[in-house]
């Protein structure tokens, strides 16, 4: 499957392909489980919580919430291609914390999601800021900072919950199936 030339790719920081094989060979569910919450930790939300103060962006916050549940919502799921609205659709009605459901869905993906990343602004009335609730659909608010935070904490409890999840049920087929998407990619690329 894999050439060993590319088992030095680097799925994180500090975890290789060739590590990430043998975890999988072993059934080592903590070690996946934190290697999928660094992943996401390091690549998204980490550099941008981690900024000054002054140089934070609500809209950059968001473009970086918008690409990781759609990366989280694909490891969750096991998709190797994009879903889009579906992603949100999926993430937001497992995720009640945020309060958007039904038909608000669509009009974040819409407003939010696609405007922030097609046009460089919100639509429909929608405002970013980085204080107050962290969704109020009748004011067209998102507080990012809250949003932020939620999702990491969202995407922290499905990594706890992988741990003590059985190794052949369904939720681990779907993170084994998105790793291995990843590593058959990485063959191509290099």
């Amino acid at each position: 499957m894999i050439q060993n030339g590319h088992h030095g790719v680097k799925l994180s920081k500090s975890v290789t392909i060739k590590d990430y094989l043998e975890f999988a060979k072993t059934e080592d569910r903590g070690s996946i489980a934190r290697l999928l919450q660094s992943r996401f930790e390091e690549r998204y939300i980490g550099p941008v919580m981690r900024s000054s103060p002054g140089h934070k962006s609500g809209f950059a916050m968001m473009a970086i919430a918008c690409l990781t549940i759609e990366a989280f919502e694909s490891f969750r799921s096991g998709w190797t291609k994009p879903k889009n609205e579906k992603a949100f659709k999926k993430y937001f009605l497992a995720q009640p914390e945020f309060g958007i459901s039904g038909d608000e869905i669509s009009a974040f993906y819409a407003n939010i999601r696609c405007g922030i990343l097609h046009d460089a602004e919100t639509r429909g009335g929608w405002k970013i800021l980085r204080k107050g609730p962290i969704v109020d659909t009748s004011a067209r608010t998102i507080n990012a900072t809250g949003f932020l935070i939620t999702l990491h904490a969202s995407i922290s409890a499905y990594c706890t919950e992988l741990k003590a999840s059985d190794w052949h049920g369904v939720k681990w087929s779907c993170i084994r199936k998105k790793f291995d998407s990843i590593i058959d990619r990485s063959k191509s690329e290099n």
